[in-house]
């Protein structure tokens, strides 16, 4: 069986990893060749996630499509649809995704816990702007949250407004350009995210939740165990089933949670493998990478045994003098390093490193301390 990727970063390359030891080939669509996931996908094409003539070659290769990412457009996706292409996620899963707005109103719907929410329709007019943000200020207090409907990820595109007028201005300038989502901030006692693998039938294995910890927006550490009651986290656990089955994924979905007042309420969610899973490689007996080929690919899903009592995740960045960390690698033992391939840039993914083992200070200590030398001391 032949999986197309649409998109060739460090997630398909991941997948495309996963894919040998499962005996799947791999059709990676990337807009470069030196892509992470072109050096080892089973063939490369090239061209843009929303070229619609790669996009149909692609699918013309495969047997199932997926995506290493959301900045998709969802008519070309609904054309490969209605074209007989198999596509997993599915729509009504990506358009949640890739759209903050739809997916607050569809889990309204559903009645899951959220944010207090308003959404600000594109091209709206200035009085009715000024309403609702204030309407809603005027409910929940300051500061809001800004961000635009679509687009935007690692903290990007999100902004933070401590008055009414400012977040009033910034609603004007982004709707211009599309909806706008403006919604609460809250007092968080931790940020959890909760991976859950669906096949095509329905059937679900569940991740544990994990506590993840975010530094300017992107995705810093992750670590397991949570220092959190019982039932909070089967609270989170279940939330993410019913999320998945509201979306009838197929694939990994992603749920991120914020815990407030010992209660969990939606954050976003990603249809696709995601960063805070990428210690299940090391971890458990079966990786995010390999049961999202397992559903999407009609196979089997796989039941998850974590492998260890101490488990913390944390993300190579780049620093600000440019280094790249493959130059400190030298006389290292660093099992649980995963390099992407990337220029160095800084503030960019680069890598992560994972850390298993007994005791979570000891592990966490570790995985730090070894971030560290990576980066010529960079914590």
């Amino acid at each position: 069986m032949t999986i197309g990727i649409v998109g060739g970063g460090q997630l398909a390359l991941m997948l495309c990893e996963a894919a040998q030891d499962l005996n799947l080939d791999t059709v990676v669509l990337c807009e470069h060749d030196d892509d992470p996931a072109a050096r080892v996908a089973t063939k490369v094409l090239l061209g843009a996630a929303t070229d619609a003539s790669a996009l149909a070659i692609l699918s013309q290769q495969v047997d199932v499509v997926t995506f290493d990412h959301e900045q998709v457009d969802l008519d070309q996706i609904a054309s490969l649809v209605d074209a007989g292409v198999a596509v997993h996620p599915g729509l009504l899963t990506l358009e949640a995704a890739t759209d903050k707005a739809t997916m607050r109103t569809v889990f309204a719907n559903a009645g899951f816990p959220l944010p207090a929410f308003t959404v600000i329709e594109a091209g709206e007019d200035d009085r009715t702007i000024t309403h609702d943000v204030m309407q809603l200020a005027a409910s929940v207090g300051l500061p809001l949250i800004v961000k635009p409907a679509r687009g935007g990820y690692d903290g990007r595109g999100v902004f933070v407004e401590t008055t009414t007028a400012d977040a009033i201005e910034r609603v004007k300038v982004l709707s211009a350009s599309g909806r706008v989502l403006v919604e609460a901030a809250l007092a968080l006692d931790a940020e959890l995210a909760v991976l859950v693998a669906r096949d095509l039938v329905g059937n679900c294995v569940v991740y544990p939740p994990v506590v993840t910890t975010q530094v300017n927006g992107m995705c810093r550490e992750v670590v397991i165990p949570c220092a959190l009651d019982d039932d909070v986290l089967e609270e989170a656990q279940l939330l993410a089933v019913d999320v998945a089955e509201v979306l009838e994924s197929v694939g990994i979905l992603a749920v991120e949670l914020f815990i407030v007042d010992d209660m969990a309420v939606i954050c976003e969610v990603a249809a696709r493998p995601h960063n805070s899973g990428h210690w299940t490689i090391e971890g458990t007996s079966a990786s995010q990478f390999e049961n999202h080929l397992r559903a999407v690919a009609g196979l089997a899903l796989a039941e998850v045994e974590v492998l260890a009592d101490a488990i913390v995740m944390v993300n190579i960045v780049g620093n600000d003098d440019g280094d790249d960390p493959a130059d400190f690698v030298q006389g290292q033992d660093l099992g649980g390093l995963h390099l992407y391939g990337k220029a160095a840039r800084p503030g960019r993914k680069l890598g992560h490193l994972t850390v298993v083992g007994n005791d979570l200070d000891t592990v966490r200590g570790a995985a730090w301390d070894a971030v560290a030398q990576l980066h010529g001391g960079l914590g």
